[in-house]
């Protein structure tokens, strides 16, 4: 694979993209075969994520952190060409979606 990552998990400062990112760290570890990385637009909630993470793995330290946001295409084609999938919690969807399916 060409890409830096299986999957972002986009959103993942959200109730369900937190759920997400729990499932995927408990599930395949944050440095095991399944290469996967968090995103969103805010920074220090993208940490406190991080944090949980660090206490189900350690590794979880060392896990990529992507800053994006829902209106700027540039930032979401900077996420989207570095995976081959976006896993996408961020709703409503008919609002927030277009500019990331583009």
């Amino acid at each position: 694979m060409d890409k830096d990552f299986h999957v972002v998990i986009w959103g993942a400062t959200g109730f369900t993209g937190r759920l997400v990112s729990l499932y995927m760290c408990e599930r395949y570890g944050a440095a095991g075969d399944v290469r996967w990385a968090i995103a969103g637009r805010n920074e220090a909630k993208l940490k406190a994520v991080q944090q949980e993470l660090i206490a189900i793995d350690p590794k979880a330290a060392d896990l990529t952190l992507l800053i994006g946001d829902s209106n700027d295409r540039v930032s979401l084609d900077a996420i989207a060409s570095r995976t081959a999938v976006v896993l996408t919690t961020v709703g409503p969807y008919s609002s927030y979606g277009a500019d990331l399916v583009a």
